[in-house]
């Protein structure tokens, strides 16, 4: 690794962030593409609901009213919509192949914890070829194991 850091930072627009490279020196590069959508008041929210792609070559995130996740592929800003229902979704990763991510589907504050966000955990292939497969019941971030076998 470089040390360049992906980011998102907010223009003039409150309700949109930009997806930008970050170098060691503070250099932004914009990536290309248009705003992101983000009407979530708590912009912490958002901090959380990106993931680089192992390959460094697309990035997934949640995104717009409907909460959809998106992948985006860095070099020509082209987003690929994976969802398109109503569900609140969070935290995307990646498999460690680059060729599929997960998120949390459907999420809600789970009763009786101090917050805790609970979702159905799925995988889908990144270039939106098949629909949402559960895995499990999580919460937050979820991680694949580097052999794929575990989340």
């Amino acid at each position: 690794m470089d040390g360049t850091l992906l980011a998102s930072i907010r223009p003039s627009t409150q309700s949109k962030i930009e997806l930008a490279w970050v170098d060691r020196r503070g250099v932004v590069t914009t990536i290309p593409g248009q705003p992101v959508d983000v009407e979530e008041p708590d912009p912490g929210w958002y901090a959380r609901t990106y993931g680089l792609s192992p390959d460094g070559n697309r990035v997934a995130f949640v995104a717009g009213p409907s909460s959809d996740v998106f992948v985006r592929d860095l070099a020509s800003g082209l987003d690929t919509r994976l969802t398109f229902d109503q569900r609140v979704r969070h935290g995307v990763s990646w498999f460690p192949t680059a060729d599929r991510v997960v998120y949390v589907n459907g999420v809600q504050v789970k009763s009786g914890t101090a917050g805790s966000f609970v979702g159905t955990v799925v995988s889908q292939r990144a270039d939106g070829s098949e629909t949402p497969r559960d895995l499990i019941e999580g919460t937050m971030i979820p991680r694949i194991s580097p052999d794929e076998n575990r989340c």
